[in-house]
């Protein structure tokens, strides 16, 4: 008993609150107590609050029964450290029966405990967190052709939690039109394994239609495909806002295109009727109606600059191009070349290192550079502008950068500058209409699943960020 690898008690039940009477050199070590520190004392005073009723239970259910109990504990030692034990109480009888000593074996299980209650408040958290993301998980196993669903899969679907479904079952559930998708997923995760990722509907028992996003990753043991896994998430208030969003920015798209259409013949008729005006009334007119004239003739060209602008700002999503490789070194050739006369006025000079290849529409992103080019030669005044354009790969987008040394923009109106037809000092490209050319911009970068800002200081120049994503979804 001495020198047994567990710890060992020996405990007199004859005597008041069965003190201990005996520990070996194994519990001295798992407790930090020395034997005379121990020894006349109940066994509970290691334990908490919260496990000390737990030894009573088990001490009392050893002397009914007259069996060993097992019960796991929590522990403190001397230094106040905390660990775990699986005690096994055995009561010791006479002949007669009469419990005459209680024997403790007790083995140290802190670790394993550990691992127990980190997995169980790990299930607590999944669980927790399926519920509130309204996401359910699932599993296939091959091997015993055997479907398992969540609780959160089962309200997903509307069934009661008795419904054992198979595999082919369960993709009768969907939709009629995707079940051949989800047919094609799982069947080309089990045999090829192929991760997949589909959107799809489901079709509830009382006829109701809901949107789901199901994902699945194939299982393997030893090289072998053994089952798939994934989860299981309702979409369909996502999907609705979607749907509700591109049809208002389709509304909204058709609005700026019919009403810039709207716009053109009203808008020639004026400068038309003011050109005449001014050639066949000329000697009639004094100094004052010739000026009239003119502030006609400039207000007719700008607004037919903003309905131009209008027009690029609606197309923008309307008629855009495929997405497709793009080298941005080429794309910033063609906009020099195309700036060349502009760049000879301001003395400007554009410098560019090494540019990534991109996804994207190679006219739309042509046109994003040469709106913030013109803006840095339009706002560089009488000093020579030079212009550095840079381009990064990052893991997840593309990142650009154009910098000029021109006046540099304040914070405070760093964000307005984005936006539709603002009025007074703009920061924007007067060929595009004022207030519209970086709102195009914009509207190209968020196609393009990416952002555009501005980072300045007033005298300091402007340098011009944005990002195209590498992923295909987040692009519109």
């Amino acid at each position: 008993m001495e020198k047994a690898p567990i710890g060992i008690t020996i405990s007199d039940p004859q005597q008041d609150d069965n003190p201990l009477i005996y520990v070996n050199e194994e519990y001295v070590e798992m407790t930090g107590y020395t034997k005379d520190e121990a020894l006349g004392r109940n066994c509970r005073f290691l334990q908490g609050s919260d496990t000390s009723e737990k030894a009573v239970a088990a001490m009392r259910n050893a002397v009914d029964s007259v069996n060993s109990v097992t019960v796991e504990l929590r522990n403190y030692r001397k230094d106040g450290s905390q660990f775990w034990n699986r005690v096994s109480i055995s009561p010791v009888t006479t002949e007669d029966g009469e419990v005459t000593h209680f024997a403790g074996f007790q083995q140290h299980i802190t670790e394993s405990k550990q691992a127990q209650l980190d997995l169980e408040r790990t299930s607590r958290f999944l669980k927790e967190t399926q519920e509130v993301a309204d996401v359910g998980g699932w599993e296939v196993d091959l091997r015993s052709d055997s479907l398992r669903w969540t609780k959160e899969v089962y309200r997903i679907h509307g069934v009661d939690t008795d419904f054992e479904p198979t595999v082919e079952e369960a993709i009768d559930l969907y939709h009629p039109e995707d079940r051949a998708t989800m047919q094609d997923a799982v069947e080309q995760a089990t045999t090829e394994g192929e991760p997949y990722d589909e959107e799809v509907r489901i079709v509830r028992p009382d006829g109701e239609v809901r949107w789901t996003r199901a994902r699945g990753e194939p299982r393997y043991e030893d090289g072998e495909i053994v089952g798939v896994r994934g989860t299981f998430q309702d979409i369909t208030e996502q999907k609705t806002r979607e749907s509700q969003l591109r049809e208002s920015n389709e509304r909204l798209e058709q609005f700026a295109y019919v009403a810039s259409h709207d716009l053109q013949e009203p808008l020639r008729t004026i400068s038309n009727y003011t050109e005449i005006l001014a050639e066949d009334y000329a000697e009639d007119l004094d100094e004052e109606a010739q000026r009239f004239i003119d502030v006609v003739v400039t207000g007719s060209e700008r607004m037919q600059s903003m309905i131009n602008g209008l027009l690029d700002y609606s197309r923008v999503t309307t008629r855009g191009g495929e997405f497709e490789p793009v080298e941005t070194e080429e794309v910033i050739a063609d906009t020099v070349a195309d700036l060349e006369i502009m760049l000879d006025e301001h003395d400007g000079t554009v410098e560019t290192g090494d540019l990534p290849t991109v996804e994207a529409d190679g006219n739309q992103l042509h046109q994003v550079f040469q709106n913030l080019v013109k803006n840095a030669l339009e706002h560089s005044g009488e000093d020579p502008a030079t212009i550095e354009i840079r381009g990064s790969e990052e893991p997840n987008q593309y990142r650009f950068e154009v910098e000029d040394d021109g006046p540099g923009i304040a914070e405070s109106r760093q964000e307005k500058i984005f936006r539709i037809f603002k009025s007074g000092e703009q920061y924007q490209t007067q060929s595009q209409a004022k207030g519209l050319g970086l709102a195009i911009c914009d509207n190209i970068v968020r196609r393009h699943g990416g952002e555009i800002w501005v980072e300045s200081e007033l005298d300091d120049g402007a340098t011009f960020v944005f990002t195209i994503s590498k992923d295909k979804e987040d692009a519109t």
